[in-house]
Order: C-alpha cells, then structure tokens, then sequence
C-alpha cells in the first residue's frame, strides 16, 4: 500500500453517512458499515458527529477507502446525517458539524495546503448525491480560505 504524502493528496472529499438524523452515527458505527462491505477498517480519515465532535479514522499517511478511483490521493472527512427521517436526501447537518468541519479543514490545509476541497458528488465520475450539499457553495458562503491561500493574498 503506497503512503499518503503532502504531494500526494489532491482532494480532501467531503462525505455523508447517507444516516438518518437521530441516528447515533459515529467512527465504530461507520467502522462496522465498513467491515460488512469487506474493508478491513474504517475508509474515512475523520468522522464528525451531530454535535460537532470530531473522531480520527485512519492516519494521515495511510489511503483512505471512502471514493473509489481517487483513495490513493485524497483524505475523507464523513459527516453524520445526509438523510431525513423518512430515508431521503438531506442537507440536515449541525451547525456544530458545519463549523468542525471548518476548524477540520483549516488543519488540512497546513497539512496538505494544494489539496481541493469538495463534495464526494464533485468528482469525476462519481455516481452520487453525496454528500447532499454544494461544498464548494458552503465554503464560499462561510467566507472560507485556505490558511496559505488567505497570506498569499
């Protein structure tokens, strides 16, 4: 298995758990999903719940297994929720998730500061909803910039 380097990652792809809101969604839970799909362990490198707490998947260094096709050059971030109470499509995530997942970011960019962010739906070919919100409309609407992008101004 080849590592993960900061020249590596293009993508930092943001995903839903496709869960419903009441739904306690958290790394063991996406772990166990995970295993009954054949995947040795969790394929995300961070899971945040509703209420904005974030827990490590795998480590940094290692591919992820969250978007078939790109996993060897991008990191994962799952967001609990993504579905309503009835099983559709949703864009019900927590404002606590939303701004964890700004802090997230903010982190990754120092790590990884030429790494796109977007939607698991973004990438090429991907046949998917996921993750039932525009990524790229919710940074420009946060007021969102990469840490290196926002000094190079």
């Amino acid at each position: 298995m080849t590592s993960l380097t900061t020249d590596s990652v293009v993508y930092i792809v943001v995903h839903s758990s496709n869960t419903k809101p009441r739904q306690k969604v958290n790394k063991a839970f996406i772990e166990r999903i995970h295993r009954l799909k054949g995947r040795l362990w969790v394929g995300y490198h961070f899971i945040l719940d509703r209420k904005g707490n974030i827990e490590t998947g795998r480590s940094l260094d290692q591919p992820g297994a969250h978007a078939p096709g790109f996993d060897s050059q991008s990191i994962g971030i799952c967001l609990a929720g993504g579905m309503d109470q009835d099983g559709a499509p949703s864009d019900n995530f927590t404002k606590e998730q939303k701004d964890s997942l700004l802090t997230l970011l903010t982190y990754l960019h120092t790590q990884f500061p030429q790494a796109i962010v977007v939607g698991h739906r973004d990438l090429p070919n991907a046949n998917t909803l996921c993750p039932h919100f525009d990524v790229q409309q919710f940074l420009k609407e946060s007021g969102y910039v990469p840490p290196l992008q926002s000094v190079a101004r």
